[in-house]
C-alpha cells in the first residue's frame, strides 16, 4: 500500500460504499474508535495490498455513506503516534500503517492506510471489551463488508495464499541477489547442458 503523501482522497471519499480495501467511520473521539481502528488495521493487515480507513463518513445504511467530515473537536484527539502504539498493543507482528489529515470539499478527514503483512500473517495478542478477541485473525470479509475474525475455510485459504505469495515472493528475491534466479527459463536439451547447469556454469 502506498503512502499517504500525496494521496488524491477523492476517490475514496466519493465511492460512499465500502470495500475489502476500504472501510468508514463516522466522525469520534479517538477513545470512542480506537478499538474498532484496530480491529480494521488487524483485518487490512491481512488482506491483500491491505487497505483504507477514512474518518469522517456517516452510515445512511444499506452500506451508503455521506461525507460529513471530522469536528475539529474530535480531530484533535488524534496523532499518529496514537494510532500506531494502540494498533501495536493488540497486533503480533507489528501492523505498518500511517495516517494523515486530508481535506475534500471543505471538509477534513482522517484517513489511515494500513499495509499487508510483510511475512507472517497478523494475529490479536488480546481480548477487551467484546471488540478484539485474542489469538483471533481478523480479515475483511463480504456479505456484509465488514472486519471480523476467520472463521471459514474459505477465508483461510485466501489469507494462506496470501502468507504463500509473500514467503514465494522473498524466496525469489534470495535467490535474485545470490544470482541464482534467471527471468528467461533455460531450456535444457543435451545432457552436457543439464551437467553444466549442475556446476552451475549455466
Amino acid at each position: 500500500m502506498a503512502s499517504l503523501d500525496g494521496l488524491d482522497i477523492s476517490d475514496l471519499i466519493d465511492r460512499g460504499r465500502e470495500a475489502l480495501w476500504l472501510e468508514y467511520k463516522q466522525s469520534a473521539p479517538w477513545d470512542e474508535l480506537k478499538l474498532k481502528v484496530s480491529k480494521a488495521a488487524l483485518a487490512f493487515a491481512n488482506t491483500r495490498d491491505g487497505g483504507y480507513l477514512v474518518i469522517g463518513m456517516r452510515d445512511l445504511g444499506n452500506d451508503h455513506y455521506e461525507a460529513t467530515g471530522m469536528t475539529a473537536e474530535h480531530l484533535g484527539t488524534y496523532g499518529l503516534d496514537d494510532v500506531q502504539a494502540q494498533v501495536s498493543r493488540y497486533a503480533a507482528p507489528d501492523v505498518s500503517l500511517d495516517c494523515a489529515v486530508r481535506e475534500h470539499d471543505g471538509k477534513r478527514f482522517y484517513v489511515i492506510t494500513v499495509d499487508e503483512f510483510r511475512d507472517v500473517p497478523v494475529v490479536c495478542t488480546k481480548g477487551v471489551d467484546g471488540e478484539l478477541r485474542q489469538a483471533a485473525i481478523y480479515a475483511r470479509r463480504l456479505a456484509p463488508i465488514s472486519s471480523a475474525p476467520i472463521d471459514n475455510q474459505g477465508d483461510m485459504r485466501t489469507l494462506l495464499d496470501l502468507a504463500t505469495d509473500r514467503a514465494l515472493g522473498r524466496e525469489i528475491q534470495r535467490l535474485r541477489s545470490a544470482g541464482l534466479w534467471h527471468s528467461e527459463p533455460v531450456v535444457v536439451e543435451t545432457d552436457s547442458e543439464r551437467f553444466a547447469i549442475q556446476r552451475g556454469d549455466i
